[in-house]
């Protein structure tokens, strides 16, 4: 029975795949710099995003938000109707996006009446629709939505840097030429 050698790379061919895998990490990075950097985090780009936002009917205690990393997908606006669930720049809070729903559109002005939790209700302006809710996100998601905020993207730039370099130092430095 013949017993097969695995095959063993050479210098050249070893720089070729860091080279390879450099440019994927790159284009990976970029990516998350898209999303970060464009105003409409990426959605236009990309077709959905990923934001942090404040649940439907969540009960506020004391002043208390939780908040929850969504999905969200662009809105055409020619599809708006009642009963659907927006992502939404609310006056109640603008430091957060809320999730409500639509209960009324008012065409003429542009403006929408939307519900919280069934029973409260604001008037916002269309322009203030930030998407459509599609989810809460999972823990990809969540990753995502980390890696594309400032101090995430730096962590996670550093994580590619020091995975690189320990590639590289694994396979390609060549200890006993530089002894």
């Amino acid at each position: 029975m013949k017993t097969r050698k695995a095959a063993k790379l050479n210098k050249k061919q070893r720089h070729i795949i860091f080279i390879i895998l450099c440019l994927f990490f790159l284009a990976f990075l970029a990516n998350f710099l898209i999303v970060m950097v464009t105003p409409n985090r990426g959605i236009r780009a990309y077709g959905s995003t990923q934001v942090l936002a404040v649940p439907r009917g969540q009960e506020i205690i004391d002043s208390r938000i939780k908040v929850k990393v969504i999905r969200i997908t662009s809105l055409d606006i020619n599809v708006l109707e009642p009963g659907m669930i927006l992502v939404v720049n609310n006056p109640r809070n603008p430091a957060y996006f809320w999730v409500e729903e639509v209960v009324s559109i008012d065409r003429p002005n542009n403006q929408l009446v939307t519900s919280f939790d069934g029973f409260l209700t604001s008037v916002i302006d269309i322009d203030d629709i930030e998407g459509v809710f599609v989810r809460e996100s999972n823990f990809f998601g969540i990753l995502y939505y980390v890696s594309t905020q400032p101090r995430g993207f730096a962590f996670t730039s550093l994580f590619v840097v020091l995975l690189l370099g320990a590639v590289y130092v694994a396979f390609i430095y060549d200890r006993k030429a530089n002894l």
